[in-house]
């Protein structure tokens, strides 16, 4: 059942977000180009790892620092599909999501834990610089 929330940002102003509960919008810079595969089940899916900046001053607040997040990006079906066609590694995107946890063992048998977000909406915001 999706619902509505109404937020207020730092400017008090309100606005209305759609079913957030599990909601993850990020805009990046794609690192490598996006691995498409066909599944078994003759479905599809895409992983992409997607690089997020922040800047802030330092303690004397002189000096801009950059913290770089790499994200893990996964869609499925049609959706990886249609990315598998328009985005590639340099793209700067805009994703809507959800935030997932997986389980999984690696191929020494250790278990292993990942957060990766599931796309459900995206937008390129441009092209590589190759391609310009």
């Amino acid at each position: 059942m999706a619902s509505t929330v109404t937020i207020f940002n730092s400017n008090l102003k309100s606005f209305k977000m759609k079913n957030a509960s599990n909601s993850v919008h990020l805009i990046g810079n794609i690192g490598r180009n996006p691995e498409l595969r066909k599944l078994d089940n003759g479905g599809a899916l895409i992983t992409m790892n997607l690089a997020t900046n922040d800047y802030f001053k330092d303690k004397e607040g002189k000096r801009v620092v950059k913290t770089t997040q790499w994200h893990h990006i996964v869609a499925w079906n049609k959706q990886a599909e249609r990315m598998g066609k328009f985005l590639k590694a340099g793209n700067r995107v805009a994703i809507i999501g959800k935030l997932e946890y997986c389980k999984y063992e690696d191929k020494t048998g250790k278990k292993r834990r990942r957060t990766r977000i599931c796309v459900e909406e995206f937008q390129v915001l441009n092209r590589p610089m190759a391609e310009a």
